[in-house]
């Protein structure tokens, strides 16, 4: 059975956010973003920094961390971004079964449509 995970990352400018959060559900690899602004203190190079920040969270499925992982600090703005999650408990069966129906079904979909058009171009082109 997949479990349900909520995953987290924080970033310093809004436009690499919003680019995180359509990337991931253009793949369809969450089924939904939400973006906050916060005010963060933390240290840095010894230092106590302060600063304004986009705070991301998406849900998802746990079997895609790892490619969520791999997206998020290729696009992020950050020379050591968290990127962390943490599983989904006691949620309502329709809200999960929301997040299936918008991660798992949709990418699986995606994948056999690709396997089926496969004419040979590693680049996926033509």
């Amino acid at each position: 059975m997949e479990r349900y995970i909520i995953v987290t990352t924080l970033c310093k400018d809004k436009k690499i956010a919003e680019g995180i959060c359509d990337t991931l559900l253009i793949k369809n690899l969450v089924a939904g973003c939400q973006v906050s602004r916060v005010d963060s203190k933390y240290w840095w190079d010894g230092n106590l920094e302060m600063a304004h920040e986009y705070k991301l969270e998406f849900r998802t499925v746990e079997s895609f961390f790892d490619m969520i992982k791999d997206e998020i600090t290729e696009l992020h703005d950050y020379e050591v971004p968290e990127i962390s999650a943490i599983e989904l408990r006691d949620a309502n069966d329709e809200f999960l079964e929301w997040v299936s129906q918008n991660t798992v079904e949709s990418y699986s979909d995606d994948e056999e449509e690709e396997e089926e058009s496969d004419d040979g171009n590693d680049f996926g082109l033509l």
